[in-house]
């Protein structure tokens, strides 16, 4: 599911999209180029789903999204 956020604290990089799900670690990213990252976060999206926990290593992500990580965020466990 893709949503808009006007919560992130990214509003001064240009494109950033975090990738999230209750069971697995959050990834953010920032400072995609918009018109030419659409390919990149659907194949980062797919590694993410298969994954197993959300770590998708850095040599596996698509080049472009491979130097813009911003933050990765434990899953919050009750």
């Amino acid at each position: 599911m893709l949503r808009r956020s006007n919560g992130l604290v990214m509003r001064q990089r240009r494109a950033a999209i975090a990738i999230a799900s209750s069971e697995n670690t959050t990834l953010m990213f920032g400072d995609l180029p918009a018109l030419n990252s659409a390919t990149a976060i659907v194949q980062l999206a797919t590694q993410y789903a298969f994954s197993g926990g959300g770590a998708v290593p850095r040599r596996d992500r698509p080049a472009l999204l491979q130097k813009v990580i911003m933050a990765r965020i434990p899953p919050v466990r009750r």
